[in-house]
């Protein structure tokens, strides 16, 4: 059987038009699916790759919590493992001046997951912990990311949830 993008797009939208919106979500993804195979290597492939993994077109909302958890989780190992964050008592209530200054001790993995979690969907870390050396960089790149995905889940969820 030949593929006729075409035929596939007025499947997507004679689905819509039923309110069959699962089936509607479904051939489309097939369609971009077996349209990216079909399409030659070059820029506009590797952007449909990516729109692909990230969040399946579009109508996976499944994709892009995926790489969310994915992300907390590789950070918070690699800012355990690394030994790339530092625990310090908070006497009272202020602050030293300079946290890196002060000897800290070193996070536990829940810890350090927590610290990830709070880089990726706030970008601020927690008030008693903070990265050292070239993690400082990497807690950064995490808050980037969580801003990206953040923003690409609540474009994805809205597409799937308002119809």
């Amino acid at each position: 059987m030949e593929f006729n993008g075409a035929a596939y797009l007025a499947l997507v939208k004679n689905y819509k038009n039923l309110e069959w919106f699962d089936d509607a979500d479904e051939c489309y993804y097939q369609y971009r699916r077996i349209s990216q195979e079909l399409e030659p290597w070059g820029w506009a492939k590797l952007a449909d790759i990516i729109a692909w993994l990230s969040c399946g077109y579009g109508v996976r909302v499944s994709y892009t919590v995926f790489w969310c958890l994915f992300t907390i989780f590789l950070f918070g190992l690699v800012f355990w493992a690394g030994n790339g964050t530092r625990k310090f008592e908070i006497e009272g209530m202020e602050l030293p001046v300079n946290p890196a200054s002060r000897p800290g001790q070193r996070v536990s993995l829940i810890d350090a997951l927590y610290f990830s979690t709070a880089m990726f969907t706030t970008s601020q870390a927690p008030v008693n912990t903070y990265p050292v050396k070239f993690y400082r960089h990497l807690a950064m790149l995490e808050g980037i990311l969580g801003w990206f995905f953040l923003g690409l889940f609540v474009v994805v969820l809205s597409g799937v949830l308002i119809r």
